[in-house]
């Protein structure tokens, strides 16, 4: 009987035994799309122009790109080595070599984002963003930059004038261009509740993203609901004039009165659509499943289940 309980004993030890040899050997033997889930997969790079030197818009374009990493850094809690910034002065040269370094981080695993910020000109037939007083990047350039990057999504946003020429260029599989006007329109600047100017749809936009909860598809639709209610109606200009009588309240209350006159003598809208064109501003987006160049002068809501819509800069639970 003795000699019966030995051996069963044994028996358990060398099941034991085999059972912890074989759970070791899975564990040191993860696949690669496993073995990624302990680190941050995603990644980001942003991109300042600039089109000539002491330009007054500079400081913006500056405090936008900055915006943005605090935004990726501080709030959504990319780490600082998967955020690649390049600031004004750069060359494209620079921009190539920031590809290659996500090229050489990202894995079919990551939601990549590029942010490009600066003017944009246009011919009326492309579209071309201000890298420096010298260079433009191209919209086909742009697009032979990125071929061969891997990713599980690409979002690419610039926010600059005649944006929108870059997104036929830039389309394909699990991407996602956000554009912060059309081909045709400009991308206006405006006074925010820190007292300073940001682009006025990118400061929304990334505002939007920075809970963590909100998709890119989501912080469009907000950012462009923005625009077309607050800004393409003639209020933000309005406002603007507002804020220079600021600190002398006897004008800003002439100013207002002059206003309402002007509105009361003429047609609704007539005195808004004299301040400012709406299809002036007008925010765009394309991606890979429901939305193709998607936008007009009103508030947009995107197509249900559209990809823009699944997509978030951090993962969800």
């Amino acid at each position: 009987m003795g000699r019966s309980r030995e051996v069963k004993i044994y028996a358990l030890c060398v099941s034991a035994l085999l059972i912890a040899t074989i759970f070791s050997a899975t564990a040191n033997s993860i696949s690669p799309k496993e073995e990624t889930r302990g680190s941050f997969p995603n990644y980001a790079i942003l991109i300042e122009g600039g089109a000539k030197d002491n330009d007054p818009a500079q400081e913006c374009f500056h405090r936008d790109i900055n915006y943005a990493y605090e935004v990726f850094t501080k709030k959504l809690g990319y780490p600082e080595e998967n955020v690649r910034v390049l600031y004004y002065p750069s060359k494209k040269e620079d921009v190539e070599d920031a590809i290659n370094w996500l090229k050489n981080h990202s894995t079919k695993e990551s939601d990549c984002f590029i942010y490009l910020r600066d003017h944009g000109q246009s011919d009326g037939t492309n579209t071309w963003f201000c890298l420096n007083p010298d260079e433009l990047i191209k919209p086909w350039e742009f697009k032979k930059w990125i071929k061969d990057l891997k990713y599980h999504t690409l979002t690419i946003f610039i926010e600059c004038c005649h944006s929108g020429g870059f997104w036929y260029y830039l389309e394909g599989e699990n991407r996602i261009i956000i554009t912060s006007t059309d081909m045709m329109g400009a991308s206006y600047r405006g006074m925010f509740e820190d007292r300073k100017e940001h682009g006025i749809f990118g400061k929304v936009f990334f505002d939007s993203l920075s809970d963590g909860k909100t998709s890119y598809g989501e912080a469009w639709e907000i950012a462009d609901a923005y625009v077309d209610f607050w800004f393409a109606y003639g209020l933000e200009k309005t406002k603007r004039f507002l804020d220079l009588f600021r600190d002398y309240p006897i004008l800003r209350t002439v100013f207002l009165l002059y206003i309402l006159l002007i509105i009361s003598l003429n047609q609704p809208g007539t005195f808004i659509k004299k301040m400012l064109h709406p299809d002036d501003f007008n925010p765009k987006i394309d991606d890979s499943d429901k939305c193709d160049y998607y936008g007009n002068r009103f508030p947009n809501r995107l197509p249900r289940n559209t990809l823009a819509l699944k997509v978030y800069p951090v993962p969800q639970n």
